[in-house]
């Protein structure tokens, strides 16, 4: 207790204790407007979209895809024969299937047609705008998540081995932490507001879907989180004062526990609406199948498996980047250099090390997905999607090739590490064959088959053809079969590299902060390039589901219900990156380069 008196004796302490306040009650009442305020209007049906006026059919925002008559609804009327309804008014629909209930909500028939508004700002879109705000949200989530896994080893081999840098480098990342802590709020709090005020009877079918889910569970979590995270950070020191670092680490672990929890939670509804629950073979009823059966749909754990891989592997070439930045900011300063030296090195080898097994669980995610549906597997790796699915084997290869390009650089300050780097040399070779063959297309259009209009004026099919496919006697690079092997030789070749330099590190000595800087500029780029790639792949997993809010079972009737060209996304999955990319640099001077040079 006298720790906790101490840390709020600091000014600081007590403004991040009012932010916690307002982030818990911003989830709460958005949580609250979801689920109370907004079921007040009728086009919320809780399992089918039912439109009483005289043009019966789907609304603005969307309907389900199959829309059956309720067997029971003329013998329920029947029983509820003695209440008259006024003309023009019609019953709240799901209470017409419970004459028990007393809550029954009279309204205008004409009020069903929800009309939804058009975001007026910048020349985006409704869909643009969530797009942007629910990437910047799970960029920052997956930075919160994935780098206190690394802080809270980082601290126990400090505690455990007595080395200082590791214990600096847990309590400098973990201020960066604590203020992107609040942007991945803030940045959540829109994504849900635009969606509820956008998508309104979409949400609410969710949210009723999960009920239990966003109304305790994910608020709860959250909750526990916001205050392992700020007790973690500010009883550090009180607690390393009376020799209670064991209490501090515990606190760390439960920490990494409930982030975890969250991301496991949040998957399910992110796994339902491309791959929702079948039972028997079928989505027919689905609003009844149980909530329970709605979070154990059939892709939740093979997401769950590829995003926390995915955001161990962001996790560590963010920390990559802070020791890239400040590495720079610290010229003239060689003990400070070669701790950011150290600590790049450290992120590029988290960063490469959990991109190793990447590719593998992403295999089995697309696995997963064609065992659901092989439509779903074809769009993405075959049509509308194939050329959003090329880049990102670009972005892939450039992570490969780059990190490995910064271990041969790395190596360069190894004394008598000649003989290695000259075998590191031919290994890149090898690596640029290997990702040549893993993002050559067949061919070079978005579709499966040549489609109307799309061959110029003047050429015949075949003539398009054999302009844009690959020639027959390199055709075979476009196999998985040949593709599978150059990933695993690619995945190999980093193995191999990393190797040859643990082994130089043994035979010589590493002198660090004499690095050449073109590899603190390359660690940024990689960092870059991660981050476009965690853009990318959300993207995709979400263009995936076509033109339905739940594949095959709620249908997106707006006017945003269609695949962008990769043009498109590209830009918008860009200027996210760059927004991202200011704010955490911006987080990363405040907080490790202004901070410092004020309090010297």
């Amino acid at each position: 207790m006298t720790a906790l008196f101490e840390i709020f004796k600091n000014p600081l302490a007590r403004v991040f204790s009012a932010r916690i306040a307002g982030i818990s009650m911003i989830f709460m009442l958005s949580f609250f407007m979801a689920w109370q305020a907004l079921p007040s209007s009728p086009a919320f049906a809780e399992e089918e979209a039912v439109f009483l006026d005289e043009d019966d059919g789907a609304g603005e925002e969307g309907g389900f895809l199959d829309e059956d008559e309720d067997e029971g609804d003329d013998a329920e009327e029947a029983e509820e024969g003695e209440v008259e309804l006024p003309e023009g008014v019609a019953e709240f629909p799901e209470f017409s299937t419970n004459p028990d209930n007393p809550n029954r909500d009279m309204i205008d028939a004409e009020d069903y047609n929800i009309k939804i508004g058009k975001f007026p700002y910048f020349g985006l879109s409704n869909r643009d705008v969530i797009w942007i705000f629910a990437l910047l949200h799970i960029l920052f989530a997956s930075f919160i998540l994935g780098v206190p896994m690394f802080i809270i080893i980082a601290e126990i081999l400090s505690w455990k081995t007595g080395d200082e840098r590791y214990e600096r480098l847990a309590k400098e990342t973990m201020k960066i932490v604590v203020m992107c802590y609040s942007f991945t709020a803030i940045f959540g709090v829109f994504f849900l507001l635009l969606t509820i005020a956008f998508y309104p009877s979409f949400m609410t079918w969710l949210f009723r879907g999960f009920n239990n889910l966003v109304t305790f569970w994910y608020p709860f979590i959250i909750l526990v989180e916001t205050s392992l995270m700020y007790a973690y950070y500010y009883l550090w020191e009180p607690l390393e004062r009376r020799n209670k670092k064991w209490v501090h680490i515990i606190i760390g672990i439960l920490l990494n526990i409930s982030g975890v929890s969250l991301l496991i939670l949040m998957d399910a509804p992110a796994g339902f609406m491309l791959t929702p629950t079948k039972i028997a073979g079928t989505t027919q009823g689905i609003a009844a199948f149980g909530e329970w059966a709605w979070i154990y749909n059939f892709t939740w754990w093979p997401l769950n498996i590829h995003r926390l891989i995915g955001n161990l592997t962001f996790g560590g070439y963010i920390v990559g980047l802070i020791g890239a930045y400040m590495y720079l900011m610290s010229s003239n300063q060689p003990e400070e250099q070669a701790y950011y030296d150290w600590q790049g090195y450290m992120g590029n080898t988290l960063g490469v090390g959990f991109m190793l097994p990447l590719p593998f669980a992403g295999y089995l995610y697309a696995y997963e997905l064609y065992q659901y549906d092989a439509a779903i597997g074809m769009y993405i790796m075959s049509d509308r999607l194939s050329m959003f699915m090329l880049v990102q084997a670009v972005l892939i290869g450039f992570l490969f090739v780059g990190s490995c390009y910064y271990i041969w650089v790395s190596t360069k300050r190894i004394e008598g590490a000649e003989t290695y780097l000259k075998i590191m040399r031919y290994t890149f070779l090898l690596m640029f064959v290997c990702a040549a063959i893993w993002f050559a297309p067949r061919h070079f259009f978005a579709t499966m088959i040549i489609e109307p209009g799309m061959v110029p004026e003047g050429m015949t099919d075949k003539e398009y053809l054999a302009a844009t496919e690959l020639p027959g006697n390199l055709a075979f690079v476009a196999l998985m079969k040949a593709k599978n092997t150059a990933a695993l030789i690619l995945i190999g070749t980093v193995l191999f590299n990393y190797i040859l330099y643990r082994i130089a590190v043994k035979k010589g000595r590493i002198i660090y902060g004499k690095i050449n800087p073109i590899s603190q500029y390359v660690l940024i780029f990689l960092a870059f390039s991660d981050v476009w790639l965690m853009a990318l792949m959300g993207t995709i997993r979400e263009l995936a589901r076509k033109n339905y809010h739940v594949y095959r079972v709620f249908k997106d009737m707006s006017p945003d219900a269609h695949t962008p060209t990769l043009e498109y996304g590209a830009v918008l999955i860009t200027i996210v990156t760059w927004i991202f990319f200011l704010i955490i640099s911006f987080i990363i001077w405040m907080q490790l380069k202004y901070g410092r040079t004020k309090s010297h």
